[in-house]
């Protein structure tokens, strides 16, 4: 999947890291800061592809003033579509960054935070019982769908 994010507008991915899949992402225009596992690199339109292997911590940033078009993908479609899914859910245009929303999708989307002490065990408990428990007690219910991208997709 392909994000445009504009000069004006910040965007950073707190460290996290997924169980279940691998990413690869790539920059079409414009500059990203990446993270591996501590090891900070300049991604560019020219460097190529960086692979994320499953379980590694990863930070993503754009640098401020420029305008960042990326790609993401895992190299499997069912996955691919649960991340257009995540994005979705958690950026829906013209709304506000939600904490609760982002646990609720993480438990479903394969995104673990880095917390404190990076215990994994800890870290999926916690995505748990924020993103599974607490929002659904709370109310929260996906805005995107998997049913609704397959739709319009047709």
């Amino acid at each position: 999947m392909v994000h445009t994010v504009p000069s004006h507008v910040p965007f950073v991915i707190p460290e996290h890291y997924h169980q279940t899949h691998d990413e690869y992402i790539s920059v079409g225009s414009g500059r990203m800061i990446v993270t591996l596992d501590g090891v900070e690199s300049e991604l560019t339109p020219e460097k190529g592809e960086v692979f994320v292997k499953r379980g590694v911590r990863h930070t993503m940033r754009k640098v401020e003033g420029e305008e960042l078009i990326f790609r993401e993908r895992t190299g499997n479609e069912e996955t691919d579509l649960n991340k257009l899914v995540f994005f979705r859910n958690v950026f829906p245009p013209n709304a506000r960054f939600n904490m609760l929303e982002f646990f609720a999708a993480s438990y479903k989307g394969d995104c673990y935070p880095s917390l404190p002490g990076h215990v994994s065990a800890f870290e999926s408990f916690f995505v748990a019982v924020a993103g599974g428990w607490v929002a659904h007690y709370l109310g929260y219910r996906k805005t995107v769908s998997k049913e609704q991208i397959k739709a319009y997709r047709s």
